[in-house]
């Protein structure tokens, strides 16, 4: 989140563009994926715009608490789970496609 607004608005249209196509990360493969795709710039404009979702909306403190929460005995879905409220990462997915395909330029920037 840290990164200058005209790459967040790159990455939010690149993402935007992909999804369209159908050709997206399912969010259960994004959160325990251990190596780069083919694609890295897709798996970064994905975990941006999750983070970013997020961050709308639950705010910045609880989704620090994922990092803080996830270790051996905990795993990041059910942090994602709990601090997100939804019942499912299918929920959780459908959601953030919604606010994905919702959001405008320039909306994001915080």
């Amino acid at each position: 989140m840290m990164e200058p607004q005209y790459h967040k608005d790159y990455y939010m249209s690149f993402l935007r563009m992909r999804l369209k196509s159908h050709d997206f990360i399912p969010l259960a493969d994004l959160i325990v994926a251990k190596d780069y795709p083919r694609d890295p710039e897709f798996l970064y404009a994905e975990g941006y715009a999750l983070v970013e979702y997020l961050a709308q909306l639950k705010g910045i403190a609880q989704l620090s608490a994922i990092v803080k929460n996830v270790d051996a005995s905990r795993k990041a879905s059910n942090e994602l789970l709990r601090i997100s409220g939804f019942k499912s990462l299918e929920e959780l997915e459908s959601n953030w496609k919604t606010w994905l395909t919702s959001v405008k330029e320039n909306d994001s920037k915080r």
